[in-house]
């Protein structure tokens, strides 16, 4: 039986945290306490032979604890501190190694410790599951029955006999089982009572909240439309994904503007790592802004994306490749260099959509600024605004661009003066030339490298530029000038 698995029934009690008692307190001991123990476990350990090198557990077995204990601490109290401030410390290693890192670790006045529950001596042990009562039954049995087989072909074979046991007698075991279970609850929740400081609390996970999605817009407006409010959210999820670009992004722009509002309300709130909008949403959605799509990054990716439109359609995804490639393999160097180059076209074709796509997103959203605040002053003066109707189910929307052109061209108030919201207009650096190549280069290097930070990959572009000859870096700095002079016209 000894030589079975080491498994603990109750493994995940031990890594419960909870609030230490005060600063100075830790463990119901003082932290000069504990120091003073630890001091006195390296005095004892250091006094046997080959102490340096002995594990940790042979260690501790060979302690005198007797010898340890000191001011009113008995020997068992002793070791159990100790077994508690270790539960903090990574073990496997030598006696020597975990002192020092339990002296360091009290150092610090540490506000938060483990517990280490499974070294309570008056804790009740969790019950066994249904399986390992079957395993520690029958393991004596087939044992003996088979002296010649393993212990893990053992454990197998056992495995095998759970999965063919009659229905009878595995609800015998699930009866036991919830018995014993019962009889654990009673017995853990009295040992809480009795104490207190043992018992584990749990700390709920921060986790950010999750932003309404384009869909669920949709979904809500429906649900109130009497046409279909019998309708179940996969019969509106299938009318979703029927719905024409143009009108899935006005819902798209309502879950933006909420979450807008919501992130402007409460500031307090974590930031979300998800996107509020789903990819496909996403993907809509840039493309009504008028967002690039991304070219291929290599001739090759060229090749095959031309190759796959048009051949193999019968083969399967791996087969498709790799004829795609040996027919790549198989072309003249010449011919290659021709979708290489066209792929080059096409990236300075996707850089500078990119950047127009850029500047205007940036007038766009700075558009979205002045709008906002062009509301607020109004509001602010008590302007009342126009009455919206709620009468159908469909989305009404008034385009931005014709919202902030009316603004612009409606007579300004004689007091909008002192609270005109102005933005001053920020001068353009001058773009140098390695700033160009950094940029050029981005999503290519990107895409090759997706675990560097944006920083690292600056770096790396850079340090790439560093190694270019003089020619080519004119050559850089002469593209520079004249995206300067775009800009500038701009």
């Amino acid at each position: 039986m000894d030589e079975m698995m080491n498994i603990s029934f109750h493994a995940d009690d031990d890594v419960k945290v909870r609030p230490a008692v005060g600063e100075q307190m830790l463990y119901e001991w003082t932290v000069e306490d504990l120091k003073t123990l630890c001091s006195r476990i390296k005095e004892a350990s250091l006094r046997f032979q080959n102490a340096l090198n002995a594990s940790y557990t042979k260690t501790e077995n060979r302690l005198d604890w007797e010898e340890i204990a000191f001011a009113g601490h008995d020997s068992e109290e002793c070791r159990t501190k100790w077994q508690q401030v270790c539960s903090n410390i990574r073990t496997y290693r030598t006696m020597a190694e975990i002192v020092e890192d339990a002296e360091q670790w009290l150092s610090k006045g540490p506000r938060s410790a483990k517990v280490a529950g499974k070294y309570h001596p008056d804790k009740p042990s969790r019950p066994p599951t249904i399986f390992f009562k079957f395993l520690m039954e029958q393991l004596p049995k087939v044992k003996a029955k088979y002296p010649e087989l393993t212990h893990r072909q053992i454990v197998s074979k056992i495995g095998a006999m759970y999965k063919t046991i009659t229905p009878k007698k595995l609800n015998q075991l699930k009866a036991e089982f919830l018995k014993e279970q019962e009889s654990y609850k009673t017995r853990l929740e009295e040992f809480y009572q009795a104490h207190p400081g043992v018992k584990p609390t749990k700390v709920p996970a921060s986790t950010a909240p999750k932003g309404t999605s384009g869909l669920a817009f949709f979904i809500a407006e429906k649900m109130q439309d009497p046409m279909h409010a019998n309708s179940s959210k996969e019969e509106l999820r299938a009318k979703w994904l029927e719905l024409k670009d143009k009108k899935k992004v006005a819902y798209i722009e309502m879950a933006l503007e909420a979450h807008r509002k919501n992130a402007g309300a409460a500031s307090f709130m974590a930031k979300p790592t998800k996107d509020v909008l789903s990819k496909e949403e996403r993907i809509i959605y840039d493309r009504f802004l008028g967002k690039p799509e991304k070219p291929p990054m290599s001739g090759f990716a060229l090749f095959k994306s031309i190759a796959s439109a048009t051949k193999h359609q019968n083969l399967s995804v791996a087969e498709r490749n790799k004829e795609i490639t040996l027919s790549w393999n198989n072309l003249s160097r010449p011919d290659q260099n021709k979708f290489n180059n066209e792929v080059k076209i096409f990236k300075q074709q996707y850089d500078r959509k990119m950047a127009e796509y850029l500047d205007r997103l940036a007038q766009r959203e700075q558009r979205i600024t002045e709008a906002a605040s062009s509301l607020h002053s109004s509001d602010v003066h008590g302007s009342d605004p126009a009455p919206i109707s709620n009468g159908s189910s469909a989305p009404k929307r008034v385009k931005l661009e014709e919202s902030t052109k009316c603004s612009s061209e409606s007579p300004k108030k004689p007091h909008s003066k002192s609270l005109a919201v102005t933005k001053p207009s920020k001068k353009t650096p001058k773009l140098t030339a390695l700033a160009w190549y950094q940029e050029s280069q981005w999503s290519e290097w990107r895409e090759l490298n997706p675990g560097l930070s944006d920083a690292e990959l600056r770096s790396a572009i850079a340090e790439d530029y560093a190694t270019l000859s003089e020619k080519k870096k004119q050559k850089w700095a002469r593209k520079a000038e004249k995206e300067n002079e775009r800009r500038k016209q701009q």
